[in-house]
């Protein structure tokens, strides 16, 4: 069986590689987090926030508490309001540092202009669009992949250790219900992450 835990440690050395690593995160830079409810965009919005960065991110108007819960300063609700044009505004159309799109499609691109120069975009999902607005603002992208090291673990297991950050776990299913949790999925809006467990304790 595959343990809270483990599966806990595989997703954060995921968004630790990229958010740390790709990012090249410094301490009080301001970064962009799309998705912030999800599962993913929840883990980025806490180890961010641990290291010090001020964290816009985007949801729906009902995750406005849950985001900000988790560390993000301004919570931009994507059905009322464009992102970039959000951060331009909370910035004073200086930008952010960082962008981190967990959502795909034209998110990237769409999100060059909530950049300041020399920025980073980073993806890790499939992105769409036209990126070449990226040369004209001197912006690096990342399309992030997962590697494994142990110093990394370590880090986050004091960050967890320490309480700044823990994983959002919507519901744990059994295995034979691998059904309804795709359902679930599909249904948009899940916080966090859904587990499945192999089999009964």
């Amino acid at each position: 069986m595959r343990s809270t835990g483990d599966t806990l440690g595989k997703h954060l050395w995921e968004e630790t590689r990229k958010c740390f690593y790709q990012m090249k995160k410094k301490t009080g830079e301001t970064i962009l987090i799309h998705s912030g409810a999800g599962g993913v965009s929840s883990l980025a919005i806490q180890i961010v926030r641990a290291v010090g960065a001020t964290v816009f991110t985007t949801g729906s108007g009902r995750n406005r508490e849950f985001v900000q819960a988790l560390g993000a300063e301004e919570a931009i609700d994507y059905t009322q309001e464009d992102a970039s044009a959000a951060v331009n505004r909370l910035t004073q159309k200086a930008g952010v540092d960082v962008v981190f799109d967990a959502v795909g499609h034209e998110t990237l691109s769409r999100n060059i202009a909530a950049t300041k120069w020399s920025g980073r975009l980073v993806s890790i999902v499939g992105p769409a669009g036209d990126l070449n607005a990226g040369y004209y603002k001197n912006v690096t992208i990342h399309f992030a992949n997962c590697q494994r090291a142990r110093s990394t673990l370590d880090a986050l297991r004091g960050l967890i250790e320490q309480g700044q950050i823990k994983p959002i776990i919507e519901m744990v299913l059994l295995l034979p219900s691998l059904v309804q949790a795709h359902l679930r999925l599909e249904e948009g809006g899940v916080r966090g992450k859904i587990v499945l467990q192999v089999k009964e304790d």
